[in-house]
This record gives structure tokens, C-alpha cells and sequence, in this order.
């Protein structure tokens, strides 16, 4: 966005930058905190031309089941109806009326792993640009599709996603489509409208909007069925490694991804790789354990320890492991973010350490000479593992490893694809499972596919399914 503003000659005003892990949900204090501080200077903001802004599209607050929509709303207000307000959204975003009502232009990330973000913060500034001038005059439609996709499966870079996005692309070649933008969703948020949506914006013709909308939405539909989670269970993923000629094999502990609120301790797959004793050739990260890593910190470099880690959060994450843990390296768990997701965010693990692990009973001496699992064990559960920063810091070369295990689900591909001979996604026990079939959920809007088996998605949008706006007269 700030580039695309400075080769436009836009001053802009800035405002505030704020963001979490996921997590539960945003407390009423911060989310009042942070809107406050965006409406109060939108408010006193001088000859103000236009706004934009930066979102994610899935944020849940206390007293909001939309950050995004409240937000949107107030920001609206604040600024006036006849300053035009764009944003970029997540590929993962649950999409309301609220978000499409109160903006003029919303443009989601088309990739996951999510590399495009610079290219729609770009487009986000320059269609704003072109609705202050005059030039532009979106016209948009929301549908909505009843479909909770299972997180593995909205990877573009394979099908069903990947057709989908094929399909999006080619509406875009036709010079009246602004966008025409899939909305994947966050399946884990317990909210209304959780769940795949189609956004179409064109150049003052809700007629094809709605068109591109409903061609899109049925697609989707048509594919539904390859929405469905089919993941190995972490011994499962561990044999089917072991049964490939070529390394690294990369395992991808998506039922406890933090990017989507995971605690980051599950054990299933530690577990699995530990009782196929392949020693020196794998290497995991991450296991969040404050209460190890204050151990062997204490400890140092060197040390030999009898430890109990992970799965301490609460019982949805498997049981602790019992190893005999060699200290290799400690760290600060600070780095810089290198690979083509996110890069340059600063990065902080808190306090981290290398272990090299074996079951207990197993001898120093071997540990010292390095034949077990090298652990990365962390203070903080913070990003996901989509960079090799994580095992880069505390010396470990995952080219030299059979298994390389990670917490992470997708956006890790981006920079461990190119240099892995396969990659396997598992599911184990953890908040992150893709097959959300036992979660319980009390605000979603029913019936949805995969949860219910009389799920009906026709061409004619039922009410709450489909938002049209208009091309505002405020900006004609």
C-alpha cells in the first residue's frame, strides 16, 4: 500500500499497526482500544480523500462476532459517506454484509501460502486512487457458499482450490471485472458466517457482478465434496516418509497449527517419530513448553536432563512424552522471517532451545554425539513454522534429516517445497484438526457441508446468502 502510494503521489496519514496470534477471542478492552484509536483520528483527519486499510476478515471480539465488520462500520462513520474506503482482507476471511456495506473495494489474498499480499496491497491503494478520481465506480456482490472447506484442502496450489482460483483469474481478464475474489474461510471460528464466499466488484454493473458471484459460488458448490478432510495420523505420516527413497520428507502437524490458534504442544507426531527410532534423522519444530525450556535454560549448554514435554495446555493435545533430553543450543528465539511468505517480520519464539532427544534409559554418551531428534522446544507459541529460521538459529541442517516435522499447515510450503522430496500432511489430536465433524459449534448458520447431510445451495440466493451494493451515488 505505501508503495503504490508514493508512485502516486498520495500522502498518506498513518494510523496504527496492530496484530495477535490467533488465539480465543479479542477482549472488548483491546478491540475498543485499538477501534478508538483508528475512528478518533479518522475524525480529525483534514481533507481526507480516501482510507485504507489492512484487515484479515475471520476476528472474533467479546461483544462482536465480525472485528472486521464492526470496524468497517464505525470507520465508515468516522470518516464521512462520501470518503471512499478500500481494504485488503485474508484468503481465510469469514466475510459479512457489514464488511461489503461499508466499503467501497475489498481485495483478498488469491494465494495460500499467502505471497501476494504486497500485489493487493498495491491494487487496494491504486483502485482507491481510481474511485477518488473519479474513474472507478465498483459495483459489488457478496455470496456465500454453505461449505466449512477443511483447512488442507484450500492449499491453490493444488486442486480443488487451485481450479477455483484458475476460474476467479480468467473472470478478471475481462476489462469491466475489478474482482472476483474466493473466499476459502476460517472453519474453526464459531460465528454465523463462517464459511467460503465469493466477492465480485465490476465497473458500475451489478448485473455482472452478480453473474461472476453466482459462476464462481457454484463452482465451489460443484467441488464440495473435495472440501473434505482425508489426512494419515501421525504413525500413518511417519511410515509413509520412511517408505520414500528420497529426503527431506516434510510433515506438517496440521491439527496443531498456531497459525490458527493451536497450542503448539500437541504430541502425537513427536510421539510417532520417537517410536520409529530414527534417531539423528529427524528434526521437529516446534514444541512450546515454558516450563522445559525454563529447565534446560537453567541447565545450559551441555546438559543432560530427564524431561516431560509437551501437552500441557489441557487435554485436547495428546499426553506429555518422557525423554532424556542432551541441551545442544540455546537461543533467544529472535529471527527475521527470509522465505516468500511474510518476509522481514521480525519473529520472536522467546526463549528456545535445541534438544536432542531419545526415550529415557538411552545413554549420554549417545546423546552428546548427537544420535537422537533434534527438538526446537520454545517459551512462546507465536507463528507457525513457514520459514527455516526456526531450525537455521539453532544449527540444525534439515537437508541431512530423513523427517523434518513441523507445526504449520500450508504456509510452510512456500519456502520448504522447493527444497523437500515430499511433503505429508498429518492429523492428529489438536484445536486445528481438519475434520471438524466433532467440534461443537452454537452460532453457526445451519445446515453447512460437511456438519449436515440436507445441506441445499440453489442459484437463487436465499436470504443472508447474498448481498448486492449498488454503485454508491455518494461517489457519482
Amino acid at each position: 500500500m505505501i508503495d503504490a502510494a508514493d508512485e502516486l503521489d498520495i500522502g498518506l496519514i498513518p494510523i496504527i499497526s496492530a496484530e495477535a496470534s490467533p488465539s480465543g477471542k479479542v477482549t472488548q478492552e483491546a478491540f475498543d482500544y485499538v477501534v478508538s484509536r483508528i475512528t478518533s483520528r479518522l475524525k480529525r483527519a483534514e481533507d481526507l480523500s480516501g482510507v485504507c486499510v489492512a484487515l484479515h476478515g475471520a476476528g472474533v471480539a467479546e461483544n462482536h462476532l465480525s472485528i472486521e465488520g464492526e470496524l468497517l462500520r464505525r470507520m465508515r462513520h468516522a470518516a464521512g459517506a462520501k470518503v471512499p474506503i478500500s481494504a485488503t482482507l485474508d484468503l481465510h476471511g469469514n466475510i459479512t454484509t457489514s464488511i461489503i456495506e461499508n466499503t467501497d473495494a475489498i481485495f483478498g489474498t488469491t494465494t495460500y501460502p499467502h505471497v501476494d499480499k504486497r500485489e493487493r496491497g498495491a491494487e487496494a491503494m491504486r483502485y482507491l486512487f481510481e474511485i477518488m478520481q473519479g474513474e472507478a465506480h465498483p459495483a459489488a456482490t457478496l455470496r456465500t457458499v454453505p461449505i466449512l472447506g477443511a483447512a488442507n484442502k484450500q492449499f491453490t496450489g493444488q486442486n480443488p482450490a487451485k481450479a477455483l482460483q484458475e476460474a476467479a483469474r480468467d473472470w478478471e481478464e475481462q476489462p469491466e471485472v475489478a474482482e472476483a475474489c474466493i473466499y476459502y474461510g476460517f472453519p474453526y471460528a464459531d460465528v454465523p458466517h463462517a464459511g467460503m464466499s465469493v466477492v465480485a466488484i465490476t465497473e458500475a454493473d451489478q448485473t455482472l457482478a452478480q453473474s461472476v458471484a453466482e459462476d464462481l459460488a457454484c463452482r465451489i458448490w460443484e467441488r464440495r465434496e473435495e472440501f473434505r478432510a482425508d489426512l494419515p495420523k501421525p504413525p500413518q505420516a511417519v511410515c509413509q516418509a520412511l517408505a520414500l527413497s528420497g529426503q527431506p520428507v516434510v510433515i506438517s502437524d496440521v491439527s496443531d497449527n498456531p497459525g490458527a490458534g493451536g497450542a503448539a504442544d500437541a504430541t502425537n507426531l513427536l510421539r510417532a517419530i520417537l517410536e520409529a527410532d530414527l534417531g539423528e534423522r529427524a528434526a521437529f519444530a516446534f514444541i512450546c513448553d515454558r516450563e522445559v525450556v525454563d529447565a534446560v535454560h537453567k541447565a545450559g549448554v551441555g546438559s543432560v536432563l530427564d524431561l516431560q514435554i509437551g501437552a500441557k495446555t489441557d487435554d485436547l493435545h495428546g499426553e506429555s512424552v518422557s525423554v532424556r533430553a542432551y541441551v545442544r543450543a540455546l537461543t533467544d528465539g529472535r529471527y527475521v522471517i527470509r522465505g516468500a511468505d511474510h518476509p522481514g517480520l521480525r519473529a520472536n519464539m522467546g526463549r528456545s532451545a535445541c534438544l536432542v532427544i531419545c526415550p529415557l534409559g538411552s545413554s549420554a554418551k549417545e546423546l552428546q554425539e548427537g544420535k537422537g531428534v533434534d527438538l526446537v522446544v520454545t517459551e512462546e507459541r507465536t507463528f507457525q513454522v513457514f520459514d527455516l529460521e526456526p531450525f537455521r538459529i539453532h544449527g540444525i541442517d534439515i537437508t541431512r534429516k530423513k523427517i523434518v516435522a513441523l507445526k504449520s499447515a500450508i504456509h510452510f510450503r512456500a519456502i520448504y517445497e522447493p527444497i523437500s522430496h515430499a511433503i505429508i500432511e498429518a492429523a492428529g489430536r489438536g484445536l486445528t484438526n481438519p475434520d471438524i465433524s466433532s467440534s461443537s459449534f452454537h452460532h453457526l448458520r445451519r445446515p453447512v457441508f460437511p456438519l449436515d447431510a440436507d445441506v441445499r445451495f440453489s442459484t437463487v440466493p436465499a436470504e443472508g446468502h447474498s448481498v448486492v451494493r449498488r454503485t454508491p451515488e455518494r461517489l457519482n
